[in-house]
């Protein structure tokens, strides 16, 4: 798959979701854990997420999997450049 393909694959609105929801809950997640706790938290809930859609829902989707792990870096990168800065 060229990137461009990719690029357009993360632009589907349920791709979007997953990465909003993964961010938002990385970022709910560190209030209450360390960093690599919530990033666990955050990757288990994902996972857990998709084996639901895998069984009761429409497939397991490694593309939901890829935008998770988008959302939590994007978290990580966002929480890094604020905590170094203060």
């Amino acid at each position: 798959m060229l990137i461009a393909d990719l690029f357009k694959k993360m632009a589907e609105q349920d791709k979007v979701l997953h990465i909003q929801y993964s961010a938002g809950i990385m970022l709910a997640s560190y209030v209450l854990l360390p960093m690599t706790c919530a990033i666990l938290f955050t990757f288990i809930v994902g996972l857990l997420k998709e084996c639901w859609d895998h069984y009761y829902g429409t497939g397991f989707c490694f593309y939901d999997m890829l935008a998770n792990l988008i959302g939590i870096l994007g978290s990580v990168f966002l929480l890094s450049s604020i905590l170094f800065i203060v």
